[in-house]
């Protein structure tokens, strides 16, 4: 599709390009992170124009200065209404009753010979004087005991001013229930009338604790904003109150926080140092290949990007949880059928750390789409037929709504609409994401180069123009390919290879031979072989040739790459051994001539090659056999086996010893399979004649 137009390859061969994309990935991804957090700031100032209607992003109370200004009056009238607290000043009552006291000693003490009266005592009258100055020490201490004790009493009831009437009247009505004579009453009313003073003064502490009492059962007044109600409409002037308004809510005046971006930033770095390395460490055939980091990171790209988008939605639809869309299932099978599972789930496990921080955070999403994520990978893993994905992505959907409950329940939402909006839009995502996913990977697949499972289904029709050539052309390579792609597709299977792979790469490794199809013995159906006429060195080229012509042929028909390779890997640098042989005998030079006679290569570099190679290599030499029997077939097997290690066709394939074996227990069965003892019916049908003539005789 894209092959005409872009070379991904040749692109990133170009290091500066390649660290150019890595870097503006990154930069990209950080700021797609980092959008969410740029505040929507306004700027309007007092008396300016608004030139478009705000409404309030949340719920918010706020105080304007009209609301302060009315609670301030409103805390100045508690204050006014609030009655002063006085209390009994003890210092008072003391120099009251001390001054009584005093009145008394002065009167025990005076004594005068022309009987003159002391001073302060003229509330009494003459009479009244001369009578008191006959009383004995005795009736004085008495009287002086029955006025302070009075006095006291009085002052127990506190006053702010001194009423001489209401004074006289609670005296007289206190001394009325004591056995005093009428001039005793006139002394003590008399004598407290003239000392008492105003006892109750202003308690400030009292006061104000009643005070704060008070304030504190007022409320704050407050202006309430419900989300969407505007606070200043469009053509209105702006007044310092909205401004506070604004600012309360969060939007006024605000930045972007540098910081932040430099951690979102930092994060992104590392994570692509995260895959790098684990790509480096486990997946060197990715890691030597620069389209795969290029590949991630778009892919990661697109879905935060989408999941950024659907944020915007969720400012809109708040009602539902929108981020159960976000398509990451898409990520995973994307990644899981172009590069590698393990791939696809570190890389999965990244991004939605990365949403959930984009999400200010949620760690509920985390949770979901983490789960997501790994499903996804498991599910499909091995999945190539159309009914199986479809079938993968209803399971997929199914634990979606399922993780949806749990996350509801764990939230403790009780609305019922809530459960059943968010468990469609989880198993809608699984079901379209396998929709949307197998319509982006043939777009992929042509940009980058790479071959999945379904391209590889897709060749493995028999009915392909070049193995329909190769049947007419070459029958017999035909059959020998056919055979070779079952011994290979059952080893691949019991190595945990890929089995498509070696199936399609070995219907399609000697497709070359059809260049000059009777070269080869296969194809020789009683015709005189050509290569009786030929020296062995000519023979060798035309042999040996077959891998170039396919290659050729591969790619004027436009096969992957990795078909491709496998064709010109499959005999890796073997020795033409027959034709070397011929040299040997005729040209006696041993040392010389052996590089000469070998295939070009290169050697088989990834397991799958190395399979075919093998798979090649014992059919053609079980076929050689004269009556094969189970344990010709296995000396056979074995030998071809042994050649190859010893000739060190096999060192970059990554192919262990315990896989040897493995693969050989494979070939073996099918050979036993193919080859299993059968009733020589000829020779039966010979004696069933013979049994016939005798009876008849």
């Amino acid at each position: 599709m894209w092959s005409g137009m872009i070379s991904v390859d040749k692109l990133l061969a170009n290091k500066g390009v390649y660290v150019g994309i890595v870097t503006l990935g990154v930069i990209l991804s950080s700021f797609v992170l980092f959008s969410p957090f740029i505040p929507e700031s306004v700027a309007f100032s007092p008396g300016d124009i608004a030139t478009q209607t705000i409404v309030s992003t949340r719920y918010l109370e706020t105080q304007t200065k009209a609301d302060l200004d009315e609670e301030v009056k409103l805390r100045d009238q508690v204050r006014a209404s609030v009655g002063r607290v006085y209390s009994i000043d003890t210092q008072v009552n003391e120099a009251v009753l001390a001054h009584i006291g005093q009145y008394f000693t002065y009167l025990k003490e005076y004594v005068v010979d022309d009987g003159a009266f002391p001073e302060g005592w003229g509330f009494l009258s003459a009479q009244d004087r001369q009578e008191l100055l006959s009383f004995s020490d005795e009736m004085l201490t008495s009287l002086q005991y029955f006025t302070l004790a009075n006095a006291e009493k009085l002052l127990l009831t506190g006053f702010q001013q001194v009423d001489s009437e209401q004074v006289r009247d609670q005296l007289e009505s206190q001394l009325a229930v004591l056995n005093v004579t009428p001039l005793q009453e006139r002394v003590i009313v008399g004598l407290i009338l003239v000392t008492v003073q105003p006892n109750l003064v202003l308690d400030q502490t009292k006061t104000q604790q009643l005070i704060n009492k008070q304030l504190s059962q007022i409320s704050k007044v407050m202006t309430i904003f419900k989300e969407g109600q505007p606070i200043v409409y469009e053509g209105d002037l702006v007044t310092q109150d909205h401004v506070d308004i604004l600012t309360d809510l969060g939007v006024y005046g605000l930045q972007a926080s540098l910081n932040k971006f430099l951690s979102l930033l930092i994060v992104v770095g590392l994570s692509f140092v995260l895959v790098e390395r684990f790509i480096f460490f486990f997946n060197q055939h990715v890691y030597k290949n620069k389209k795969y980091f290029v590949l991630i990171f778009l892919v990661l790209f697109l879905l935060v990007f989408s999941a950024r988008l659907l944020l915007n939605v969720m400012d809109v639809q708040g009602q539902f949880d929108i981020q159960f869309l976000i398509p990451i299932p898409i990520l995973a099978i994307i990644l899981s059928m172009l590069v590698t599972p393990n791939l696809s789930l570190l890389c999965g496990t990244l991004a939605s750390l990365l949403v959930a921080m984009m999400y200010k955070g949620d760690f509920l999403l985390f949770l979901y789409l983490f789960s997501a994520n790994a499903v996804t990978t498991f599910v499909f893993y091995r999945k190539y037929r159309r009914s199986d994905l479809m079938v993968s992505g209803y399971i997929l959907g199914l634990f979606n709504a399922l993780m949806v409950v749990s996350i509801g329940l764990f939230q403790e939402i009780n609305d019922p609409l809530w459960f059943l909006m968010n468990m469609g839009f989880g198993f809608g995502n699984g079901v379209v994401s396998v929709m949307v996913s197998l319509a982006l990977i043939p777009y992929f697949e042509s940009l980058f180069k790479i071959t999945t499972p379904h391209t590889l289904l897709e060749l493995s029709n028999l009915n392909h123009p070049l193995l329909k050539k190769l049947m007419v052309a070459a029958p017999g390579t035909y059959q020998h390919s056919i055979m070779v792609a079952n011994l290979a597709e059952a080893a691949a299977e019991a190595v945990k290879a890929d089995a498509i792979l070696c199936r399609v790469g070995g219907y399609f490794h000697d497709i070359g031979k059809m260049k000059r199809p009777i070269f080869f013995t296969e194809n020789q159906f009683g015709v005189e072989n050509p290569h009786n006429e030929l020296s062995p060195r000519i023979s060798k080229m035309i042999i040996s040739a077959h891998a170039k012509d396919g290659q050729e042929m591969g790619e004027r028909y436009k096969l992957p790459k990795v078909l491709i390779d496998i064709i010109l890997q499959h005999h890796g640098t073997t020795l033409v051994s027959f034709f070397y042989s011929q040299a040997l005998h005729q040209e006696k030079e041993s040392e010389a001539i052996e590089d000469e006679f070998r295939y070009l290569g290169p050697k088989p570099n990834f397991r799958e090659s190395g399979i075919l190679m093998l798979a090649d290599s014992v059919e053609a030499a079980v076929r050689s056999l004269d009556k094969p029997t189970p344990m010709k077939i296995e000396g056979m097997v074995d030998r071809v086996f042994k050649h190859k290690l010893n000739d060190m066709q096999l060192v970059d394939c990554a192919l262990t010893l315990k896989e040897l074996e493995t693969i050989k227990t494979a070939f073996l069965s099918l050979f036993q399979a193919i080859y299993h003892s059968r009733l020589d019916y000829q020779k039966e049908l010979d004696n069933i004649i013979s049994q016939n003539t005798s009876g008849n005789e």
